[in-house]
């Protein structure tokens, strides 16, 4: 599948007070992700404007790039091959990336229990199938899909770096930390000469490098989960990762439903829980990521 190369939607540059072009800036641009159905967005702080846009201009080459690995959907780009390919036999990921996040995303379903699991896929299809008649799938329906979901069943090779399912009908999903993990490898890109900070963000995921203009941490806004035009709060981080994880308004459509549920593992439904979101901040974009969903699915 052939992916479109980012748009650039919008662009500010801000000099700060009493600053000439040899002056620090602060730089910001906007790129949509056809994959994750979102847009991306970097704040950087560097010496100069021109170290500013080569900085923006880098991120938004590995954003490309990561569109068609990380970021791709289940059926579409990297992980559609990974998960066509590992349900017949052995299959090495040519993208790196791809491979340590699938990693990373079963170390977590074994550390949380199984309520981090990114073996949710086939579920996941089930309620999309579903929702494209207007209804939600039936208790047998669930059932018939569960023996396909669960961590332990994804053999992994550690040479040639190859993963297979030992279940038919198996499929990933990597949508509780590939965001994460994506904002952490473009991020690499502020460590460049010339660049002393950044915020990149997408959704409910954001990392922060450096420091921020004002010397404090950098502001990050986090959706509400049940209405994503709205902010629930706003947290201040450097060289941290945030996330907010949250189940969708019950009263949504049924396939505005399908879109953003967070599906239990355990018991194939969407999450049982009062509580409003989940936010974890950590070491990295993909350990926040993955750490919300798991602790809401765990309440």
């Amino acid at each position: 599948m052939k992916f479109c190369r980012p748009l650039l939607l919008a662009t500010l540059a801000l000099v700060l007070p009493n600053a000439g072009c040899g002056r620090p800036t602060v730089d910001v641009r906007e790129w949509p992700l056809a994959g994750v159905a979102r847009v991306a967005r970097a704040e950087v702080y560097a010496r100069t404007a021109n170290d500013a846009e080569r900085t923006l201009d880098e991120i938004g080459t590995s954003l490309n790039s990561l569109e068609e690995t990380l970021l791709s959907e289940r059926d579409a780009g990297a992980l559609g091959l990974l998960n066509r390919s590992a349900a017949e036999d052995y299959y090495s990921p040519e993208d790196r990336d791809l491979y340590r996040c699938v990693l990373l995303a079963l170390d977590y379903g074994r550390a949380s229990g199984g309520a981090f699991d990114p073996t949710v896929g086939a579920l996941l299809d089930l309620y999309e199938r579903t929702a494209a008649i207007g209804r939600i799938p039936t208790q047998a329906e669930i059932e018939a899909t569960l023996p396909a979901v669960g961590w332990p069943k994804v053999a992994v090779a550690d040479e040639p770096r190859a993963l297979r399912f030992r279940r038919p009908g198996m499929k990933l999903d990597l949508g509780g930390v590939a965001r994460g993990f994506a904002l952490d490898v473009a991020a690499r890109t502020f460590a460049r000469p010339g660049c002393l900070g950044g915020l990149l963000s997408v959704g409910g995921n954001a990392y922060a490098w450096g420091e921020h203009p004002a010397g404090q941490g950098w502001p990050v806004p986090l959706p509400d989960p049940r209405d994503p035009s709205r902010t629930l709060l706003t947290v201040r981080v450097a060289n941290r990762g945030v996330a907010v994880s949250g189940q969708a308004d019950p009263l949504s459509p049924a396939s505005d439903l399908a879109v953003r549920l967070v599906l239990d593992p355990s018991t194939g439904g969407p999450v049982a829980t009062d509580l409003i979101a989940a936010v974890a901040i950590a070491d990295s974009g993909a350990d926040a990521d993955a750490l919300a969903t798991a602790l809401l699915v765990a309440g």
